[in-house]
Parts: C-alpha cells; structure tokens; sequence
C-alpha cells in the first residue's frame, strides 16, 4: 500500500509547479531559471529523504550524520574565510549553540528512527511550511519580514506558508494519532521552528558578509542553506521529547 504521504507532496508539487510558473512570469529569464532549477532539486532531495524515512532508516540516521558533518564544515569555513576559526566570540558561541541543535537533532532523528510516521509527520510540515512560505512570497510578498538579515522573507511568505502547514497538520494528525488540536499545535510549534532556524542561518551568513554558504547544493546556497529548517525543527522537538520523558 502506497503511503499517503506520496499523495500529499505530489499534489503540493503540482501546487508549486503552477505557483512557480506563475511567479516566473514576473522576472527575468536568468531568474526563472535558477527557480527552476531549484525546484527539480528540491523535489530530488524530498523524495530520496522520504523514501529513506520508510523503507531505509538506518541510512536516513547516516544521512542525518552527514547532514550535521557538513553543516559544521560549512560553519567553520566562513570562520576560516574571516582569518581563523574560533577566533572571535561570536564565532566560537555559533560552534557551540550549533553542536547542541545538532545532538537534540540527532536524538530525535535517532529516537524516531524506526516510527516513520512520526518522522514524516514532521518532515511533511517542515517541507510544507519552507515551500509555500516560498512560492507565497514570490506572488505575494511585499513587506520584507526581516529586511537586514534575509530580505527574501516577506510577510506574505510567512503567513502562505504557515496556513499552508497548520492546514496540512489538521490533515495528517491521524499519522501521529493525536487529537486536531494538538496536530494544530505541533504545526505551528514545527512552523516557528523552522522559521527560526531559516533566520539564524541567515544571520550567521550576514555576520561573515556572504550570501551563500557554498555552490555545493545548485540554486540552494549549500546544506545550511537547504536544511536549517529541518535541523532547528527537529532539535526542538527533541527538546521536547526529553523534557516529556523526564517530566
């Protein structure tokens, strides 16, 4: 039986896949076609995760590794780019607020690792609440929500982004067996979260003056870039698992 999920990211896919046209029609070529291209991978990434989610824990635990490896590496190469890592108080404060979001992280990737559903269950909400945030605000966003630090954000993302993944949560909350409220609540607790991580991503970027953490991902600005909203989420719903179990 085909899980329900493939349902759901395919037609938000056709969603995007129109949003993205239509978004498209207001820039230049250059533009469209990095949005493109950014798209077509994103679709890559999402797949090869959720089938790795169900069928291949043990490897989504290793790529959950290696994710984390290479968002240290791309941390401490713009320190190293500045002059030399952990040079600063600024620098050597990142390293460590990084390795601990990565260790609860990795505990709730490891805690859940053989109960996909509640691993896709955040995955879905994250992937949703980071691409029509997205496509909100290429048709939508006029006022910048953090102009400094990531001008790209709108108001406009933010709230087409999280109508999106509270209504997605109000859709999926029987793969957790919870209650439509407590769905609701983990949406937007899921929503901020990634939210937050997207932000500080891009303020540690600000601070060492780059747009990009690398070229590795095309389009995507490098693992950070691609998965910060992933690795704060699920740091803090393995904060939260902790705090439940020793409570």
């Amino acid at each position: 039986m085909i899980h329900p999920i493939f349902h759901l990211i395919l037609s938000y896919l056709f969603i995007g896949l129109i949003a993205t046209h239509l978004a498209n029609t207001k820039v230049v070529a250059a533009t469209s076609k990095k949005r493109w291209t950014k798209v077509g991978i994103y679709v890559l990434i999402t797949f090869s995760l959720v089938l790795s989610i169900l069928y291949f824990p043990s490897f989504f635990l290793l790529l959950s590794l290696l994710i984390i490896g290479l968002g240290l590496k791309e941390i401490l190469h713009l320190q190293k780019l500045d002059g030399a890592i952990f040079k600063t108080t600024f620098g050597q404060i990142s390293v460590v607020v990084y390795l601990i979001v990565a260790s609860l992280f990795l505990s709730f990737i490891f805690q859940f690792k053989d109960k996909p559903d509640y691993l896709l269950y955040w995955f879905v909400l994250v992937f949703t609440f980071d691409s029509f945030s997205q496509l909100s605000g290429q048709l939508f966003g006029k006022q910048p929500l953090f102009p400094k630090t990531s001008p790209n954000k709108t108001v406009g993302g933010l709230i087409g982004g999280l109508l999106f993944a509270l209504g997605t949560a109000l859709l999926i909350h029987n793969w957790i067996d919870t209650t439509r409220l407590h769905s609701l609540l983990l949406g937007f607790l899921i929503s901020m979260a990634s939210l937050i991580g997207d932000y500080m991503a891009s303020f540690y970027k600000r601070k060492y003056a780059v747009k990009d953490f690398n070229e590795l991902i095309p389009a995507h600005g490098g693992i950070l870039d691609r998965f910060d909203s992933f690795i704060f989420s699920g740091a803090v719903l393995g904060l939260l698992s902790v705090f439940l179990i020793t409570t």
